[in-house]
């Protein structure tokens, strides 16, 4: 993503975050977070969860419904959105940061999850290599994002990937997607995979 494109970005996202909790989007938003914890296998049970472009740590309160005890952090490039975060996500750590430069020591966690947030990433594939780094030999990296057509992602100003285009960017970072499903038809794409070794 050009410069002036990621500064747009991240007042959009500033401006929205104070309401972004109450937006209708978020019906949608609950339907693909249920999906992606549907990914993971019945006996993986995560001990710690990074979600990469957090926004106001939905993702974050559903997983950690569903494994009390979970060790939980997000990150995300708009500070607004972290700022919520906190407020809303007591139990969890929050940092303002991008996909590309995660702060975390390799290995750190053994779930790492991003929910429609890798089309406004700088660097797609930097960030996937980041999320790869981070997490543990055996952990589970669950990616859902929007994905267009071949011929449309590639059109001029469009920063969408195509499934194919995820499924690339996915094997290249080191997690071969196991999982694949799409829906709200089929605008959406969820990816699931492990990181062996």
């Amino acid at each position: 993503m050009s410069a002036p494109n990621h500064d747009r970005d991240m007042r959009h996202f500033n401006e929205w975050s104070a309401t972004y909790e109450r937006s209708s989007i978020q019906r949608y938003f609950e339907r693909v977070h249920e999906a992606m914890l549907n990914v993971l296998p019945a006996a993986f049970s995560p001990r710690h969860i990074l979600d990469v472009g957090c926004g106001t740590g939905r993702l974050i309160r559903r997983a950690q419904a569903r494994w009390p005890g979970l060790s939980a952090s997000g990150v995300d490039a708009a500070e607004g959105m972290v700022t919520q975060a906190r407020e809303l996500t007591p139990g969890a750590t929050f940092h303002v940061a991008s996909a590309e430069a995660l702060p975390f020591p390799a290995a750190s966690v053994d779930f790492v999850v991003s929910s429609l947030s890798l089309h406004h990433w700088t660097d797609p594939r930097k960030g996937l290599e980041e999320a790869v780094r981070v997490l543990q030999p055996g952990g589970w990296l669950c990616l859902a994002d929007i994905a267009l057509p071949e011929w449309l992602a590639w059109l001029p100003g469009s920063r969408a990937q195509s499934r194919e285009g995820l499924r690339r960017l996915l094997t290249i970072a080191g997690i071969p997607p196991l999982e694949q499903r799409s829906m709200l038809a089929y605008v959406v794409v969820i990816f699931g995979g492990k990181k062996e070794g």
